[in-house]
């Protein structure tokens, strides 16, 4: 028979063992998504290449969200700016319902990005990467610059 001191003391030690062994991985606070970001890569959701920013390029593309929803957005390529309102139709879907932008000698680059964000359909905020992925026929990947 066990004596009520060791089970006592098994029962401990089961219990601080449970709580130091995690067993989900955590996920760092992906923060808000107000702010600002860059565009990193573009991604095929077929099996095209991944299109990253020409090394001879200087100039980048930010895109500024003015809040948690991705209503309101603002930015600028190298050579230009854009304004955008979406509305949010539930779980992050998107409709564009405008899209202002200046487009005069635009970089490759430039061009890449405007190609596609005219067919935003919903944006994702990955936990693992803490990127910002924008969905429109490609996947924009954007990392925050502040």
């Amino acid at each position: 028979m066990i004596s009520h001191s060791i089970y006592k003391s098994l029962r401990i030690l089961i219990i601080l063992s449970f709580g130091l062994c995690g067993c989900e991985e955590k996920i760092e606070e992906f923060g808000p998504i107000k702010g600002e970001w860059k565009l990193v890569r573009v991604e095929s959701l077929l099996d095209g290449p991944t299109i990253h920013k020409p090394p001879s390029e200087t100039g980048e593309v930010t895109l500024k969200v003015d809040d948690e929803n991705l209503i309101r957005f603002s930015g600028h390529t190298p050579r230009n700016i854009f304004y955008g309102v979406c509305t949010n139709t539930g779980n992050d879907m998107l409709v564009l319902d405008s899209l202002f932008m200046t487009k005069v000698g635009e970089t490759e680059w430039g061009n890449i990005f405007f190609d596609r964000i005219i067919h935003l359909d919903y944006f994702y905020r990955n936990p693992y990467s803490k990127t910002l992925e924008l969905y429109c026929g490609s996947k924009l990947v954007f990392t925050r610059t502040q």
